[in-house]
């Protein structure tokens, strides 16, 4: 049984990974995109804010795969 846990653990893991590298991807994306010509302020102001919404949740992602690695380690040292 505790092999079913770490193989769904590394799974979870493996998934938030992915959607990390995903998202990481879509910001870089973003901030290397150039700007085009006669873009207007308030068009610019809402690329900023999406950019950084989406550095936010990058972040999160990252947040979240870094507990998820801290509790496995926790558990699998703990099931010793």
């Amino acid at each position: 049984m505790r092999a079913f846990h770490r193989n769904l653990h590394c799974a979870a893991l493996t998934q938030i990974l992915k959607v990390r590298k995903i998202t990481v991807a879509k910001a870089e994306d973003a901030d290397s995109t150039p700007l085009q010509d006669g873009l207007s302020i308030p068009a610019g102001i809402t690329r900023r804010r999406e950019r950084i919404e989406r550095l936010k949740t990058a972040t999160a992602v990252t947040a979240a795969g870094a507990l998820m690695t801290w509790c496995r380690c926790a558990w699998l040292i703990g099931s010793d």
